[in-house]
């Protein structure tokens, strides 16, 4: 599993075994005055380094985590710390294609 929280200070991403137990844990400072899309590419070099540790078909899932507000549609963040909002959460697919 890689788990990632955007917090107010840092970005951690971590790997994690199936007890949900840290193995690897990269830790960097938040940068806020980026797009959104360059931040989820900085996001995306990060997550990749993580995975790169373990073979692809042992990886079984991502969580992200953000300190925010959602819409009561439960589609768009509305508000967080970062400078952007009205992120639509189907989006993040496009934002963090590799394509």
């Amino acid at each position: 599993m890689l788990a990632v929280d955007i917090g107010r200070r840092n970005t951690t991403t971590a790997l994690c075994n199936l007890e949900g137990k840290p193995t690897k844990i990269e830790r960097v400072p938040t940068v806020t005055d980026k797009t959104v899309e360059e931040f989820c590419a900085g996001l995306l070099k990060s997550a990749v380094r993580t995975v790169k540790l373990v073979p692809p078909e042992q990886l079984l899932g991502v969580g992200i985590t953000i300190e925010g507000t959602v819409a009561a549609d439960n589609q768009t963040v509305v508000s967080s710390f970062l400078p952007w909002s009205g992120i639509e959460l189907g989006q993040s697919k496009i934002l963090f294609s590799s394509s």
